[in-house]
């Protein structure tokens, strides 16, 4: 250097072309399943299954159970009373211990409030070595009226033949 000026310069060079698009791949497959979750008909929930702590659902479990999306992920599966009084908890317990997914229909008063026929399907899986349990839900109430609709006009005609 002579009289404060510089002489030269060193410098690297690398290219991230690679890099960069890794990670827009990345964004885009994230961004993909984010929709898919989202837009799904399907009520979808899942619980870290140690701790039970909601960490993922979508707008449609949380109209299903009658409440926003943000209550549904405050939500600890130990503590839903609904699932304790439907079996659903039980259920839950046994598909984690036996790795086995299970179906059940239930009717019952959501957390919520609210009065619903729902077919639940939970599945378990390992990510980042820790368990957890996957709840698909399907509001079967419209049905579940039509069926008892129909029971009951059947024993009402059973009642008038008799």
């Amino acid at each position: 250097m002579t009289s404060g000026q510089a002489t030269r310069m060193v410098g690297t060079h690398v290219d991230i072309t690679e890099r960069k698009e890794a990670a827009r791949k990345l964004r885009d497959v994230v961004h993909f399943n984010e929709r898919i979750i989202s837009t799904s008909p399907v009520g979808l929930a899942i619980y870290q299954a140690e701790s039970g702590h909601c960490i993922a659902a979508n707008d449609t479990i949380a109209t299903l159970v009658g409440a926003t999306k943000s209550q549904v992920l405050q939500q600890n599966y130990f503590d839903i009373a609904s699932w304790k009084n439907s079996g659903l908890l039980a259920m839950a317990q046994k598909v984690l211990r036996d790795r086995q997914p299970r179906r059940k229909t239930v009717e019952l008063k959501t957390t919520f409030g609210k009065s619903i026929a729902i077919d639940c399907y939970f599945t378990q899986f390992t990510f980042a070595e820790k368990q957890h349990l996957f709840l698909t839900s399907i509001d079967v109430t419209q049905r579940a009226k039509a069926e008892k609709a129909i029971a009951e006009q059947g024993e009402k005609a059973e009642r008038y033949l008799n």
